[in-house]
């Protein structure tokens, strides 16, 4: 029971500094990217702005997996043994994009794979077969 209630105390620590911290972080980005933008050019700017939002959606992405994992395997997947989400390694759009090619979502899963091609075309397919990790940030 101690050990439940210090995990639980650091995940609200972290949600706490992640809202408070993070806020104040991603305005001083942005204000630091315009000054950049003034200082070095729209080319090495745009370079760092896409790296830097690349990397925010991976870690939200893999983040999003494990804070979902018990609604999305039970309720986006056909049979949650195949290829479960929650790795924290792995993205929400790596399984569905693995799960899809099984013909393993439901409608759920299915629906958000659709939204997700819709706005990155193939992109449960390409997440599928990626590493989850690369230094390539488009």
């Amino acid at each position: 029971m101690k050990k439940i209630l210090i995990n639980l105390l650091l995940v609200l620590i972290a949600k706490l500094l992640i809202l408070v911290c993070g806020s104040i972080a991603l305005v001083y980005f942005h204000i630091k990217m315009l000054i950049w933008l003034f200082r070095f050019g729209w080319s090495k700017t745009r370079d760092y702005l896409v790296e830097y939002y690349w990397l925010m959606a991976l870690s939200i992405d893999q983040t999003g997996g494990v804070i979902c994992k018990d609604w999305f395997n039970d309720w986006m997947l056909k049979d949650s043994k195949v290829y479960k989400y929650g790795h924290p390694d792995q993205t929400v759009s790596h399984v569905t994009g693995v799960n899809n090619e099984k013909n393993n979502l439901r409608l759920i899963g299915r629906v958000l794979a659709k939204i997700l091609n819709f706005i990155d075309k193939n992109h449960v397919e390409k997440a599928a077969v990626n590493e989850q990790y690369t230094n390539k940030y488009n």
